[in-house]
């Protein structure tokens, strides 16, 4: 099957795009990780869902624009236009994405400090009814106690006898 140039241009240029779509989401991710911090095992499995939604993605971009089957030139054109990405606007979109991140930290900041108060009252509440209950408790144990208190001293009394 021949394919005209015309089309192989054009799915070279879906490779590229494809790419730096992929760049993107990677520089993204990577500021997003770098302000949330997460574990060494969130960030592997992160890392590997990226990955296979990124291989994914870039194959079936590759067929849809490129007659059915993929070919090397565009995959070559996908890394080409990821790395393109990260050199010229990766710095440019982590910068962006990080100031989102701090832009949504300081418009959710106040809702956590409600939040937190709401717990912190509910959980004041939940400790006087604890300690309600481990009275009550403490009440049971000593009168359970004391039934076998009295039952030793009458066993004691009796042998007496």
């Amino acid at each position: 099957m021949t394919v005209s140039t015309t089309a192989q241009l054009f799915s070279m240029l879906w490779g590229l795009l494809s790419g730096a779509v992929c760049a993107a989401a990677a520089a993204v991710i990577g500021a997003v990780r770098q302000e949330l911090k997460p574990g060494p095992v969130l960030t592997m499995a992160a890392d590997l869902l990226f990955w296979i939604f990124s291989a994914s993605a870039v194959i079936c971009i590759n067929l849809k624009f490129g007659d059915g089957s993929v070919r090397l030139y565009q995959l070559l054109a996908a890394a080409c236009g990821f790395a393109l990405y990260l050199l010229c606007l990766g710095g440019l979109t982590r910068r962006l994405a990080r100031l989102a991140m701090k832009g949504l930290r300081l418009i959710l900041r106040p809702a956590f400090f409600l939040l937190r108060g709401i717990r912190l009252y509910f959980n004041d509440i939940i400790c006087k009814i604890k300690n309600v209950f481990n009275k009550i408790k403490r009440g049971f144990a000593r009168f359970a106690s004391a039934g076998k208190m009295r039952k030793k001293i009458q066993k004691n009394y009796k042998k007496m006898l």
